[in-house]
């Protein structure tokens, strides 16, 4: 299934900007404020370059209120609780229609444990795009935007440069982080209750497009403005953007393409996007196959007995625990007529005896590492195999709702009636975004 965006109006919007005044940032910001959105709340670091961006945005914001957040976010994000972070109070108080986030966070986070610093980073985000989805009746987030990073200007392990104090081998780092980034992110893109999620990852040297002042030593000299790699004189310019290195793009023109990514328009340069369509995914051959394997599977399994239900390959010990429970309710109550008209103690005490002539039950439990939980406990164990009377009424209710979606009669195999209860739970997969 697709999904088609329909464009979107920033008119009238409410749109945060994350890393707002950098070389990128500023030039998205500036952008946007073009189309009149309603509110711009920007997200900085203060220093003399952030001010001067701020005074040059102020000046240039077309009567659009704009308002600053400053500090040192993305440290805090990974050093604190994130409901007491500034930027998760400020996000969940100003409520966005639209996230651009334009930070360095490849950069930022090279170094150390830079994964777990990165996920820290955008788990924080995705409690912020939970809790808009469940305010006041407001559809939360519709788009979140990154502004990534090859890592490498869009060369190769090959790269005969470096940014200012960070080494090669922090480079190559870099661009390891960047597409873990882009992983995370395309993951994000297919869970349900996200926003639309799009990262555009330039290829090549980012630049400001005029010529600026520098001082060096004691005199002046022109340079080029490269973010977060600092200032380059002509000729470091000239050596870096030659086509056959970096080559080079103004952010003002990548601003452009973001703002029409924004709008819902394809530019061709989401990756996550292009990463969406281009994964093989299940299609109706491999259904078909799917269900010829499993009847004839399922034929052997009769001869195997109970012990063939589970391997423990899953992680949670729950889903194991879940599968043996939907075995024993199969064995003892085949048709959904019978369960149904069977009470939860009768059929707790139905189960508790086909445990008893189950061969290599106790067995099977120990490899699996669950225990059966005993009748003289009163707490609800969701990590163990439980039959008692209150645990064989939720099973009615998860085969009755299975039933009714599936318009079947006979009570479903274990492993169907696990995977649709998990499905139900977690929501599944969320259909690509094209």
């Amino acid at each position: 299934m697709i999904f088609a965006r329909p464009i979107m109006q920033i008119r009238g919007q409410r749109i945060a900007v994350i890393g707002g005044t950098g070389l990128v940032g500023s030039a998205v910001t500036k952008e946007l404020l073009r189309y009149h959105p309603q509110h711009v709340l920007v997200f900085a670091r203060r220093d003399d370059r952030s001010q001067e961006a701020e005074q040059r945005l102020r000046k240039g914001a077309h009567g659009v209120p704009i308002r600053f957040v400053w500090g040192n976010l993305l440290r805090e994000a990974i050093s604190a609780r994130h409901e007491s972070t500034a930027l998760y109070r400020a996000l969940v108080r100003f409520r966005p229609d639209i996230i651009v986030d334009a930070t360095n966070t490849a950069t930022i986070h090279v170094g150390g444990p830079s994964i777990h610093r990165l996920r820290l980073y955008y788990d924080l985000l995705f409690k912020v795009f939970r809790a808009l989805s469940q305010g006041n009746g407001k559809n939360g987030v519709e788009l979140f935007l990154k502004i990534g990073t090859t890592g490498t200007g869009g060369m190769g392990v090959n790269i005969p440069f470096s940014h200012y104090r960070i080494s090669e081998h922090l480079l190559m780092e870099k661009a390891m982080l960047a597409g873990a980034q882009t992983a995370y992110l395309l993951l994000a893109s297919r869970t349900p209750g996200m926003p639309v999620i799009k990262e555009i990852k330039p290829a090549t040297a980012l630049f400001d497009a005029t010529v600026g002042q520098a001082e060096f030593g004691t005199t002046s000299i022109p340079v080029f403005y490269g973010g977060e790699s600092g200032n380059y004189s002509v000729e470091e310019f000239a050596a870096l953007t030659d086509e056959r290195n970096m080559g080079f793009l103004g952010s003002d023109a990548l601003s452009r393409i973001v703002v029409r990514e924004v709008q819902g328009e394809h530019t061709g340069f989401d990756c996550i996007a292009a990463l969406n369509s281009s994964l093989p995914g299940p299609n109706a051959a491999s259904q078909r196959l799917r269900r010829r394997i499993l009847r004839r599977a399922r034929t052997d399994l009769r001869s195997n007995g109970f012990s063939a239900v589970a391997t423990g390959a899953f992680g949670p010990l729950r889903v194991s625990a879940l599968l043996v429970e939907a075995w024993v309710l199969r064995a003892i109550a085949p048709t959904v007529a019978k369960l149904r008209k069977t009470t939860d103690t009768k059929l707790s005490e139905m189960a508790l005896a086909e445990v008893n002539r189950t061969a290599h039950f106790s067995s099977t439990l120990r490899r699996l590492h669950l225990k059966l939980v005993g009748y003289g406990q009163t707490d609800r164990d969701l990590g163990n195999v439980d039959l008692r009377p209150w645990k064989m009424g939720w099973w009615k209710e998860q085969v009755a709702l299975y039933a009714k979606a599936h318009h079947v009669t006979d009570t479903p195999y274990a492993g169907d009636l696990v995977g649709w209860i998990l499905y139900r739970e977690s929501g599944g997969k969320r259909p690509t975004v094209r």
